[in-house]
């Protein structure tokens, strides 16, 4: 698996880990992508400039699976990534799967307890 930068037709931009034997152009029918976040970039005015960063989450949020297939016609290009961009996307992924082993579990706690809080 690569982490690439993968540009869909509709619009969104993902950072996610491609299958080995997939080439931009190629005749696959499909590909198999691993992890795949979506960036968002925001901006935001400080004084007389413009500073953009990017947010980074999940691109299916509510996916029991970290495995999808796409089919690469959806795909307009996948090309490799920054060091920086791959450690940020690595810490967001450490980080997002520290946040789903501490998720809320409703039947943990009593409608009495979610009100004392």
């Amino acid at each position: 698996m690569q982490c690439k930068l993968i540009k869909l037709t509709n619009g969104d931009d993902l950072i996610a880990m491609v299958s080995d034997d997939y080439i931009p152009g190629c005749t696959m029918s499909h590909v198999q992508i691993q992890d795949p976040v979506l960036i968002s970039s925001a901006r935001f005015p400080r004084g007389n400039m413009i500073l953009e960063t990017y947010v980074l989450q999940p691109w299916i949020k509510m996916s029991r699976s970290n495995i999808m297939i796409i089919p690469t016609s959806s795909i307009i290009t996948a090309v490799d990534i920054t060091d920086r961009a791959s450690e940020q996307y690595n810490e967001f992924l450490k980080f997002n799967e520290s946040q789903e082993e501490t998720e809320f579990d409703p039947e943990e706690h009593s409608g009495e307890d979610i009100l004392d809080n």
